[in-house]
C-alpha cells in the first residue's frame, strides 16, 4: 500500500536538462517528498498503533519516481476499509469484552487524525456482527492535494532559476 508520484521525463532539448534547472526540480521534489510523507504521518498522528511510512525513489537526471510505503495491516483497514464480518473471540470457549460506543479518530477524505476512542460502558458477547467501516481514502485525498500544488511549486522553481539568469 503507498503512493506513487511520477515525474515525466522530459526530452533533452528542453529547459529541465540544464543543470540548474534540474538540480532545482529534483530538491523542490525531494520537498514535496517529505511533505507527502508528512501528511500521511499526520492520518496516524493519534493512533495508539504505530505505523511507520517509508520513501523510496529511483530513476536518473530527471526520472525522479517516488514512494510513501507502509506495511500496516491496520492502516490498510483505516484507508480501504471493511466489509461487514462476525467477530468471535480467539477460544472457542471464551466471550469478547469491549465497550460499546467509538468515536473515530479519522474522517473519509481528511487529511490528519484527532482525538477519539473506545468510550461507553462494558459488554460481553459470544460474538458480533461488525457492520464493516468505510474507507477513509487518505491515497486519494493527499493525490488530489499534492497533484494541484506539485504544478504550482514547479512553475514557482522554474521561474526562480529563470530569474536569476535574467539577472546575470
Amino acid at each position: 500500500m503507498g503512493f506513487k508520484f511520477k515525474l515525466i521525463n522530459p526530452r533533452k532539448d528542453q529547459i529541465a536538462t540544464w543543470s540548474p534547472f534540474r538540480d532545482a526540480i529534483i530538491a523542490e521534489n525531494k520537498r514535496v517528498r517529505d511533505g507527502i510523507k508528512k501528511d500521511f504521518e499526520a492520518t496516524v498522528e493519534t493512533w495508539e498503533t504505530e505505523v511507520k511510512f517509508r520513501t523510496r525513489e529511483r530513476g536518473r537526471n530527471f526520472k525522479l519516481i517516488f514512494a510513501v510505503t507502509t506495511d500496516s495491516e491496520i492502516y490498510g483497514y483505516v484507508t480501504e476499509g471493511t466489509r461487514s464480518h462476525v467477530i468471535r473471540p480467539r477460544s472457542p470457549t471464551g466471550s469478547l469484552r469491549f465497550q460499546t460506543g467509538y468515536t473515530p479518530k479519522t474522517r473519509v477524505g481528511f487529511i490528519g487524525s484527532s482525538a477519539g476512542g473506545k468510550s461507553g460502558s462494558i459488554a460481553f458477547a459470544k460474538f458480533v456482527n461488525h457492520p464493516g467501516t468505510e474507507g477513509r481514502k487518505f491515497e486519494q485525498a493527499i493525490a488530489k492535494k499534492w497533484q494541484k500544488d506539485w504544478r504550482v511549486r514547479l512553475q514557482k522553481t522554474i521561474s526562480r532559476v529563470a530569474a536569476r539568469f535574467r539577472r546575470g
